[in-house]
């Protein structure tokens, strides 16, 4: 009888879905990064853009799970909370915990996760404000919005160890996902997702 390696990945599939093309470059950044590494044990991080936000992304990345050969064991669900009231992210909330589906959250966009890469955040950014700030020289030195969806490994690849810890200590301060602004809880699960607790 032959014996099963220690050391084995295990044979998991996860699946992130995402509002934007800019959350999909992030985590395939994220994806080549500890696949190099070796950190990674899932067999296949999969990510989906579905062009969604709000309580029609859970429902689309439901569809998708429901039409797939093999389902993933684990379903993360990235967006922003935008212009959303707090009884519709609690809809969205309230939705992901029935179906098992992990949130990944942004208050008030992606761009603050983006942000926490480069320093601490403790106040509130409109869209507006975070883009103008990342176009700066400091940052990405280019015009932000036109830039989104590119690839981020140039920028953020040797940062996420410092979005890691401002994710963390930001989350301690703003833990309510439905009515803190600014909130993100990415630093949170990134560890989980790529199975690493090197950042």
């Amino acid at each position: 009888m032959s014996r099963k390696s220690r050391n084995k990945p295990l044979s998991k599939v996860i699946t992130i879905y995402c509002e934007g093309e800019s959350e999909v470059a992030y985590f395939k950044m994220l994806g080549r990064k500890y696949r190099k590494l070796k950190t990674i044990h899932t067999d296949k991080v999969e990510v989906k853009s579905l062009d969604a936000n709000g309580i029609s992304i859970l429902e689309e990345a439901y569809r998708q799970e429901s039409n797939k050969g093999k389902k993933s064991e684990e379903v993360y669900v990235a967006f922003d909370r935008d212009d959303m009231r707090d009884d519709e992210v609690a809809r969205c909330v309230n939705y992901a915990n029935k179906r098992g589906d992990k949130i990944l959250f942004s208050s008030i966009s992606f761009e603050i996760w983006i942000l926490l890469h480069f320093e601490e955040v403790g106040r509130q950014y409109t869209n507006e404000q975070l883009t103008k700030k990342l176009s700066g020289k400091k940052y990405f030195g280019t015009n932000y919005a036109k830039f989104k969806g590119n690839s981020y490994d140039k920028f953020l690849y040797d940062k996420v160890t410092d979005a890691k810890k401002n994710g963390d200590k930001l989350l301690k301060c703003n833990a309510n996902l439905i009515s803190d602004n600014p909130y993100t809880n990415i630093s949170s699960e990134i560890g989980n997702i790529f199975q690493t607790e090197i950042f």
